[in-house]
Order: structure tokens, then C-alpha cells, then sequence
């Protein structure tokens, strides 16, 4: 699986129950969805919504309230109609998640209680 694949969104969530439950090892599966179970009040802001962001702002949203943030208007009006120009998600992931938010207003994330920045590295060349 690539990045930002089910898999990598899945050791995401699980890294970081394991540090909020000062554990220096993954929890299994009963213990991250006995987790999710208790943690209602979770608000996960993704900031950048490329290839990376895109895919963990829709799996983060089967489980809690997410906002989706990006600078880029178009961006955001794209994946607000459905259409993905990455191609990393299909259409009905886009309109089907009834937890997830796209914006590119930075206001909307400052309820967020969880940030996960996924915004390109500068690389020089």
C-alpha cells in the first residue's frame, strides 16, 4: 500500500493512542476501538489535503469530526464536489463523509483538539 493508504492511516491512529495512553507499544485492535468507543470528543484537523491529507482526513473521519484544511480554494471546491484531481480517492468517499469538512478558512480548525500537519517538504535540489 502506498502513502496515506488504509494501512499507514491505521498505524497513525494507533502511534498516537499509544502516546496519549503513555504506552511504549502499539495497543492491539480492541484496545484502539475501546479507545474510540470512549473518545467522542476528538476533533482532528488535517492541514494540507494532498495525497497524504486527503486520504487520512476521510479515514480519521469513519471514527471522529475531522476538518479537512488547505490553502488552495479550488482545492478544497474540488474535493467539496467530489472530484479528487490526485485521484488518490473516489467520488462517493468525497461526499459520503458525513464527519469530515473541507475548507480553506483557517478558523475552522481552532475547535480541533488533534493537528496532523501534512504539507510538502521543501526539498532543494
Amino acid at each position: 500500500m502506498g502513502i496515506g493508504s488504509k494501512s499507514d492511516s491505521w498505524k497513525l491512529l494507533t502511534l498516537w493512542i499509544s502516546a496519549h495512553l503513555n504506552s511504549g507499544e502499539l495497543p492491539s485492535h480492541e484496545t484502539v476501538f475501546n479507545f474510540l468507543k470512549v473518545k467522542k470528543d476528538i476533533k482532528i484537523a488535517i492541514i494540507g489535503l494532498g495525497y497524504v491529507g486527503l486520504p487520512l482526513a476521510i479515514e480519521f473521519s469513519k471514527y471522529f469530526k475531522v476538518v479537512g484544511f488547505d490553502l488552495s480554494k479550488k482545492r478544497v471546491e474540488d474535493l467539496k464536489n467530489g472530484f479528487d484531481i490526485n485521484k488518490e480517492t473516489k467520488k462517493e468517499n468525497l461526499i459520503s463523509s458525513k464527519n469530515l469538512l473541507f475548507c480553506s478558512d483557517i478558523g475552522n480548525v481552532s475547535n480541533s483538539n488533534v493537528f496532523i500537519i501534512t504539507v510538502p517538504t521543501p526539498v532543494d535540489i
